[in-house]
């Protein structure tokens, strides 16, 4: 399994996704999720930025592993326009990442939230209308579809019981399951509970905290446990699971979202040395 990293670490210390790329080159990283979100998205950005983004992806030997569609609450809304915004803006994602050569693109955010006054069952119906208009868009253009759980009781997808309900009842055949340990660390879901999706798990991220909220800490500085989930998606089969997608399985460091980062170099640096002691067997 091939190490990763999000390079929203350096956009949480107010550096740029240029600069973020170009050092995770310089620290042996090949493989990038890639954050669409605020200055980092493809939406916010010009046709020239998005080419210059693409050549430092090329000059540097980087491949987009997965691209996380984070401003995408909105698809389980019950306005029709708003779930439109949101697919308008997951379809843009998408048309970039077949610029940069990828094919992963992982819906975040629980697949939407539920809104007050208004039904779980309808926020459920949406969300599901949504993910497989998104899905199949994507199937037409040989992309794959990751869905992602969310620790808020107010997301559609908030366990990975109902990440597999879902990929149960939208039925195509690009659908997957990503696993975020930090994630499974808020949620009380030991690694047994990734048999939900095991033979859908096609990506991992690494992400650390004090088990009470995603916050994205510096890796080895939270109460994660990063081993037992690892061996667990590779005794369920990622390897397998990737290989018939033509995919590389892949774990990402993922850090920074809340709070400040002093030196993205020095938790990058940290994090490698952490896991070097206790997940030796991935590499950059």
């Amino acid at each position: 399994m091939k190490l990763g990293l999000n390079p929203l670490v350096y956009g949480a210390a107010g550096q740029s996704i240029e600069t973020g790329l170009q050092q995770a080159a310089k620290f042996g990283f090949a493989y990038i999720d890639y954050p669409a979100k605020g200055d980092f998205s493809p939406t916010a950005m010009t046709d020239s930025q998005r080419r210059d983004l693409v050549q430092i992806f090329n000059d540097n030997g980087l491949v987009c592993s997965q691209m996380l569609l984070i401003d995408c609450w909105q698809m389980a809304a019950s306005d029709p326009a708003a779930r439109q915004n949101a697919m308008e803006y997951m379809k843009q994602c998408a048309e970039f990442m077949l610029e940069l050569g990828g094919r992963q693109m992982l819906i975040c955010r629980g697949a939407g939230m539920h809104e007050v006054g208004r039904t779980k069952a309808l926020g459920w119906a949406s969300s599901v209308d949504a993910v497989r208009d998104y899905s199949q868009w994507c199937l037409d253009k040989g992309m794959l579809v990751g869905l992602e759980m969310d620790v808020s009781t107010y997301c559609v997808l908030n366990s990975l019981a109902a990440t597999a309900q879902m990929i149960r009842d939208v039925d195509s055949p690009n659908l997957f399951a990503n696993i975020d340990i930090g994630h499974l660390f808020v949620t009380r879901e030991g690694p047994d509970e990734m048999e939900h999706v095991g033979d859908k798990i096609l990506h991992l991220h690494i992400s650390d905290n004090d088990t009470f909220g995603d916050d994205h800490n510096l890796i080895g500085t939270g109460h994660a446990d990063f081993a037992p989930y690892i061996h667990k998606a590779v005794e369920l089969g990622i390897a397998a699971n990737c290989e018939k997608a033509d995919e590389v399985p892949t774990a990402a460091l993922e850090m920074g979202e809340t709070g400040g980062v002093d030196d993205p170099d020095r938790w990058v640096r940290e994090s490698l040395a952490f896991l070097s002691q206790h997940l030796p067997e991935l590499a950059v």
